[in-house]
């Protein structure tokens, strides 16, 4: 994307609450995750399920951010940084144990983001009836 609208004023709260309203992720072992760029805001979003973040740690992300990512930002090439970044990230995954689901299994209460922010928050006033209908 190139911006948000200028009413919103959380890019994780709306990445979150995208990722509910998409459903990203296996629902039981919430393994979502969620990238949001923002060319004109220079703003980098990645949002993980909880069940990701057990497999990749935040001090993770930020290396393949810096290391990876951000290189390739400065020389506006967004399309190759993004590439790299879930390169690595994929790279990261292969890496690591399989994730198993923790039995007695217990829904998920925040949604699939970890949020509890529904996606109406964000959509136009228009716009929120034909989301409700679906």
């Amino acid at each position: 994307l190139d911006a948000l609208s200028s009413d919103v004023t959380s890019p994780s709260g709306f990445s979150a609450a995208l990722m509910n309203f998409w459903g990203v992720g296996h629902p039981r072992l919430h393994t979502g995750m969620l990238l949001l760029l923002l060319l004109s805001q220079k703003s980098l979003s990645l949002r993980l399920g909880f069940g990701l973040r057990r497999t990749l740690s935040t001090e993770t992300l930020e290396q393949i951010q810096r290391g990876r990512m951000m290189p390739l930002f400065a020389q506006q090439k967004p399309g190759e940084a993004l590439c790299e970044g879930m390169q690595a990230i994929l790279e990261e995954l292969q890496a690591a144990p399989t994730p198993r689901s923790v039995e007695p299994y217990e829904p998920n209460r925040h949604g699939f983001g970890g949020g509890q922010t529904p996606i109406d928050e964000f959509l136009e006033k228009n716009r929120q009836h034909d989301a409700k209908k679906k």
